[in-house]
């Protein structure tokens, strides 16, 4: 069952068979920049530069990147903070990774 938070991401992952794929990584935004208008008009951050500092950053829609994957590794390489979304992705590959016990996901 797709996580709440990243629904439509999710649901779009389990149809691709893979967290690290663009279209993945660009909804995940979406609905990171949609919590950050939500939290606006709710009152919940004193303002958006405030609440998006660990959101934003770097765009990954700006660069061009086979997937998340290779945008991770570019940015770490040179010491950059990748994007949040982009650390999403990686972040649900590396626990997939994990539940396989380590063994490469065939899907």
């Amino acid at each position: 069952m797709p996580s709440s938070r990243f629904e439509k991401a999710a649901a779009l992952a389990e149809r691709l068979k893979t967290w690290n794929h663009n279209d993945v990584a660009k909804t995940v935004r979406e609905c990171l920049d949609q919590e950050i208008k939500n939290a606006l008009v709710y009152g919940l951050a004193d303002s958006e530069t405030g609440l998006s500092v660990h959101t934003k950053g770097h765009p990954f829609n700006t660069h061009e990147f086979d997937n998340p994957a290779e945008c991770f590794h570019s940015f770490i390489t040179v010491g950059l903070e990748p994007p949040a979304e982009v650390m999403i992705c990686m972040s649900k590959c590396i626990g997939e990774y994990f539940k396989a016990g380590g063994a490469a996901i065939s899907r």
